[in-house]
């Protein structure tokens, strides 16, 4: 990437051949690719040593840190998968609907319409989250779904591990294998 002259591309050489290689490279990511100005192995380092350091220099910019937006929260539609529940929403959902004002008669207006669409908007969204409820996140964490079953697997390692410190095996009561039974098999 850089034009330079070999003795600033190499890094270390070779002790019986003399010849000089790149065997330390620096690593960047692609999208800080532009950020990198030069780099280049450093000759006459103070100490004795058959490498060369690589010298980098960036231009880092440092990024604000990012906003984080509240989520969303959606409706539990699981909830309508039952007859009660789908049945009080369908009788709360048409009272409110109804009592909402009727369209205005005539040509449509802009800001008539986006009024109207609001009105119908926030009264479906109140309902649905009076009636049916928030949609809690679940968790996708293994360990939690299997808590007890992973604690009883974990108690009895442990017991097993105790039980071992208390009392160890002797070494003379594992077979060993030895090179001629090795061969035979």
């Amino acid at each position: 990437m850089f034009q330079l002259q070999n003795k600033f591309k190499t890094s270390w050489m070779h002790p019986r051949s003399k010849h000089w290689h790149l065997i330390e490279f620096v690593i960047v990511r692609r999208s800080d690719f532009r950020c990198v100005k030069i780099i280049r192995a450093m000759r006459g380092a103070d100490c004795w040593t058959d490498h060369r350091l690589i010298r980098s220099q960036l231009s880092m910019r440092v990024r604000h840190p990012a906003r984080m937006k509240q989520p969303c929260k959606r409706p539990n539609t699981n909830a309508l998968l039952t007859e009660e529940v789908r049945g009080n929403f369908q009788r709360t959902m048409n009272h409110q609907l109804e009592g909402l004002s009727k369209p205005s008669e005539g040509p449509p207006d802009r800001p008539k319409l986006t009024a109207e669409w609001e009105s119908i908007k926030d009264t479906i969204l109140s309902t649905m989250k009076s009636i049916l409820g928030v949609m809690h996140k679940r968790h996708q964490d293994w360990f939690d779904a299997n808590r007890n079953e992973i604690h009883v697997i974990l108690h009895e390692k442990n017991c097993a591990y105790m039980a071992h410190l208390q009392q160890p095996m002797d070494q003379e009561s594992f077979p060993r294998s030895t090179p001629s039974a090795r061969g035979a098999q």
